[in-house]
């Protein structure tokens, strides 16, 4: 793959690193400790405590030099051995690094991602991990320091906010005489203020009654402001680093160190206040402004990575039907041990726990042809990691080594919560993967499963575009005019396609005029052309 040449400007990537230390965590201190002095702390809070001050430690040493430490809450404390209050306290770092051009390569003209050559990034993640080590070592114990990942990321939201603004406004016998009565003139006052802002984004949502006018000759109006906002890698601070996949919403990105209340509603404010004195009809005077951030469940956030990290792979497949008849499903007649994992802790870019498992399984299938298992699933409520969880039961009948397999899976993919657990009755659950004859088979309808046959292409030498996205086998006629159709063949859209280009390839398969389609959220309200497919799933699958 050859650089292009043509592209000179520098690419600014993120380095993540895991850091793990290990200390003692004394005993609770607070045992006892009057209400005066602050109470007693349970033991959860008291080692949240401990936690936090390590990350205030890390932040003195490492702040200065611009790395990013947050405490790892998905991970969380872990005893270290058999050691008696001896813990294993997990952090995530970061920091930003500028490659030069001559280090970054594009694997196609035109394409948007790009790629770090290796020796440069190798180079670089070997730099950063001694120089973490060389700052804290003499302070921490350091007992693990891995490289897990960097990226280059854009993102990009719609922030909501309300308020409101008070105008004076004198009108004389004359001015309401012009305008034949106070009801017109009111309105073409108000028409005024609402041409003069909002070419500026500022929406008026409600006016003062043109009945009468005010006493006091002020007039109050509701405003609303819903910006577009998009910042770089670079521009994230704090746990802000660390929303990193897919989208995320509202609440999740504030949780992250985005505060909008606290950092953009000042710049929404001050941007109302100029809009209106500089624009404001010349007989009214600006009295005051507010505008305040609202917090709307709708907001999502898109999360873009342009960064081609690893040497992915996608697949285009085939798929093979076979009658269930055919196949050697096994039938148990005992409870199935199972790996239980909490559905809600399932990573968003997996899109559930459905194509983790087959890859899972392939891969065993594939080098044991005479392997025959059926998974049985059974979901319901769970109380087996500490809280009320809605959890999936998988129950291997056959090999039992499928177990191991799975449970492994779920770990590497970062299932928060996993674990061999309870047996299940396999007349309650349904049978949902079965191997045989090195395939992975899935139910496609009653009677009747499917398996996929995969032709492997490295995506270096076959980039698909987010158009190509949505393919469709087309029609034919038979020469009398009669259509025939093909068999109908469908690809799923990429998480990383916008909407509208999405919205067009429908638009040009299907033959309806430009404009027609639109993918909507649940609420019917359809999403903006520059939104991603990850945030059209999320919202669908909340």
């Amino acid at each position: 793959m050859d650089n292009n040449d043509s592209y000179l400007d520098p690419k600014t990537v993120r380095m993540f690193y895991c850091l793990v230390l290990r200390d003692v965590i004394p005993h609770n201190r607070t045992v006892g400790r009057t209400e005066e002095k602050g109470g007693t702390l349970t033991d959860k809070e008291w080692e949240a405590e401990f936690c936090d001050s390590m990350n205030l430690q890390l932040e003195e040493l490492l702040q200065p030099l611009g790395y990013q430490i947050v405490f790892d809450t998905q991970t969380g404390v872990r005893p270290f051995e058999k050691k008696q209050l001896t813990y294993l306290i997990p952090f995530l770092v970061s920091k930003v690094h500028e490659f030069k051009a001559e280090n970054i390569i594009i694997p196609k003209p035109g394409y948007s991602g790009f790629k770090v050559e290796d020796r440069a990034l190798s180079s670089v993640q070997e730099a950063l991990a001694q120089d973490i080590r060389d700052t804290i070592g003499t302070n921490v114990t350091i007992h693990e320091l891995v490289f897990s990942m960097v990226t280059s990321r854009s993102f990009v939201f719609e922030i909501f906010y309300e308020g409101s603004f008070r105008v004076k406004r004198e009108f004389s016998d004359e001015d309401v005489e012009s305008e034949s009565g106070v009801r017109d003139a009111l309105e073409s006052f108000f028409d005024e203020i609402v041409s003069a802002i909002e070419p500026f984004g500022f929406e008026i949502t409600s006016t003062p009654s043109s009945r009468q006018r005010s006493r006091n000759n002020e007039y109050l109006f509701s405003v609303y402001y819903a910006p577009t906002i998009g910042f770089r890698e670079s521009d994230v601070q704090g746990e802000g680093c660390y929303a990193i996949r897919g989208d995320a919403s509202t609440d999740e990105v504030n949780e992250h160190g985005i505060d909008f209340q606290d950092s953009l509603v000042n710049e929404a404010n001050a941007l109302l206040n100029s809009t209106l004195n500089e624009n404001l009809p010349a007989d009214a005077d600006l009295i005051s402004c507010e505008i305040s951030y609202v917090d709307d469940p709708e907001e999502a956030f898109d999360i873009c990575d342009d960064l081609i990290f690893e040497q992915n792979q996608y697949y285009e497949a085939s798929m093979i039907e076979r009658p269930e008849n055919e196949l050697k499903i096994v039938t148990p007649r005992d409870p199935l041990p199972t790996v239980e994992i909490d559905i809600d802790s399932i990573p968003e870019g997996l899109h559930g726990y459905s194509d983790l498992v087959t890859r899972a399984l392939s891969a065993v299938a594939e080098e044991s042809i005479n392997l025959r298992a059926t998974i049985y699933v059974y979901q319901g409520m769970s109380v087996n990691f500490h809280q009320q969880t809605w959890s999936a039961f998988f129950g291997v009948a056959g090999d039992k080594e499928l177990l191991n397999v799975l449970l492994k899976a779920f770990q590497s993919a970062k299932v928060g919560n996993v674990r061999l657990s309870d047996y299940i009755d396999p007349s309650t659950a349904t049978r949902d993967f079965h191997v045989q004859d090195g395939h992975v088979w899935r139910p496609l309808e009653a009677g009747t499963w499917y398996t996929e046959s995969h032709a492997e292409k490295n995506v270096e030498e076959n980039i698909v575009s987010e158009t190509e996205d949505l393919e469709l086998d087309g029609e034919i006629t038979n020469g009398e005019g009669s259509r025939i159709s093909n068999p109908t063949r469908f690809r799923v859209a990429r998480a990383d396609a916008s909407i509208g280009s999405i919205c067009k390839k429908i638009e040009e398969v299907f033959g309806v005029p430009e404009g027609a389609v639109k993918l909507c959220a649940p609420n019917g309200k359809p999403l903006r052309s520059d939104a991603k497919i990850s945030t059209l799933r999320r919202r669908w699958e909340q």
